[in-house]
């Protein structure tokens, strides 16, 4: 429906550029603008706000933390989810950061508050996960 309506409001432009001379190129043009941005993100545009797979896992601040369900630094990493110990982030975005880091901004729930965060995620070379979010770093092992 929404799709019916754009056009119709395009109409009378489409029309207006039909009367000048080589409109009829400019109105399918405008005709094609106007059913991309109806058309559903290319995979390349999904991916993007995706966290890379090499981030993804469960991490925690120790090994013998990791055998600790109850750990709270625990932080699981999935492709659109950050879920920490009080609260949860939903992925917004994702991009580079520093290096081969990224930066993800993401929207957090933490005990009954929501805020906007980002979070910049870097692996260091001995395969630890960095977390800095508010100017302060975390530093976790995989699970």
């Amino acid at each position: 429906m929404a799709k019916m309506w754009r056009m119709l409001a395009a109409a009378p432009v489409i029309a207006a550029l039909a009367a000048c001379d080589g409109a009829q190129d400019q109105g399918a043009e405008n005709m094609a603008a106007i059913n991309a941005a109806d058309a559903p993100p290319t995979a390349d545009a999904r991916d993007a706000n995706l966290i890379p797979e090499r981030f993804l896992g469960e991490w925690d601040s120790s090994e013998e933390a990791c055998r600790d369900e109850s750990s709270e630094m625990r932080l699981v990493v999935q492709p659109q989810h950050l879920q920490f110990y009080e609260g949860s982030a939903r992925v917004r975005s994702v991009g580079p950061a520093g290096g081969d880091g990224i930066a993800v901004a993401a929207t957090l729930d933490a005990e009954g508050m929501t805020e906007e965060r980002r979070f910049d995620l870097a692996l260091e070379p001995d395969g630890r996960l960095a977390v800095t979010t508010g100017g302060s770093t975390m530093v976790r092992v995989r699970c």
